[in-house]
């Protein structure tokens, strides 16, 4: 669970960078 929390936050990241 943790996993899929921490790669959809990387991927908001990413966007926003």
């Amino acid at each position: 669970a943790a996993a899929a929390i921490y790669g959809h936050f990387v991927d908001i990241r990413n966007l926003v960078k």
